[in-house]
Parts: structure tokens; C-alpha cells; sequence
């Protein structure tokens, strides 16, 4: 498999202490941290066509690095780049996290810790899921009877 980045970027990681816009979202290569989340979205080429990770948000520093360390849900794009994202967060490639996501629609991939309580508290989290699909979230976090 053959891959070639689209886009040329110097790996950053920009924390909310640096301050970060709630709203901002991380350019190609980069991971940003808003308000508890980290995101990271990757564009490439596989084999002469165009691939992406789509925007990818995680709770927590470890299920964002087991998050970039998943071909399935990287849709097999950017490996290289996704790594040396996981190299630059300083992820422990031994560590295994169960991490759980969900998406609706075009929203982003938000992955989280695999228990109620974790998926509850991500679905009733605006900003971590950029406001988006906010009545299908609700409607979710209803049937899962989260408080």
C-alpha cells in the first residue's frame, strides 16, 4: 500500500492552556486540545485516491492514541502521519485502552472510554461533539437512560 500525504505539515500539538479556540479545529497534522478533548484529522492518498481520517475527538489523552493507532477507524489513511502524531503525543505503544466510539452523519468521530457513564457524559458534551446532531445525541443518551 502506497501512501502519500496531500498536505505538508509540521506536527503540532496545541494544548487549551496555549490557548486554543474552543470553536478552532486542528489543521491537516496537527492535534488541538479544547476544553478536556483532543481532535486530529488527517487527508492523504492510498494508491492515486483521496482518503481521509475524518475529524477524529477523543476524552482522553489514551483513547486518542488508541484511536490513531486503528487502521478501521483511520479508514487506512495516513498511517505514517498518524504515527508520528502518536510518537509526538508521547502515547505508550503497549498500553491498550477499550475505548468505544460513535458518529452522526458528517459529524466528527467522538471515542471515548467503553462504559455507560463515559458514552453518557460524551453525548451530552457540546463542544466535544461540535454542537452537532445535538436532538439525535440527546436521543441517544435518552435511550441509554443517562441521567
Amino acid at each position: 500500500m502506497n501512501i502519500s500525504l496531500v498536505f505538508v505539515s509540521s506536527l503540532a500539538l496545541v494544548l487549551t492552556a496555549c490557548g486554543a479556540h474552543k470553536n478552532s479545529r486542528p489543521g491537516p497534522g496537527e492535534a488541538a486540545g479544547s476544553r478536556g478533548q483532543l481532535k486530529y484529522e488527517f487527508s492523504g492518498t492510498i494508491n492515486n485516491t483521496k482518503c481521509t481520517t475524518r475529524l477524529q475527538v477523543a476524552t482522553k489523552k489514551d483513547v486518542l492514541c488508541q484511536a490513531l493507532g486503528d487502521e478501521t477507524v483511520n479508514s487506512n489513511c495516513a498511517t505514517e502521519s498518524r504515527k508520528k502524531l502518536f510518537s509526538a503525543l508521547g502515547c505508550d505503544p503497549a498500553k491498550h485502552v477499550d475505548i468505544d466510539s460513535y458518529v452522526f452523519g458528517k459529524c466528527p468521530t467522538v471515542h471515548h472510554i467503553n462504559s455507560k457513564e463515559a458514552q453518557c457524559e460524551a453525548l451530552k458534551n457540546d463542544p466535544l461533539n461540535g454542537n452537532c446532531a445535538i436532538n439525535a445525541r440527546m436521543q441517544k443518551a435518552k435511550e441509554l437512560s443517562c441521567e
